[in-house]
């Protein structure tokens, strides 16, 4: 993700953070 914002809104691990 890069963005801690984006990954407490939504699930970074289908991002693969």
């Amino acid at each position: 993700c890069g963005n801690i914002n984006f990954a407490r809104r939504s699930s970074c691990n289908r991002c693969g953070k």
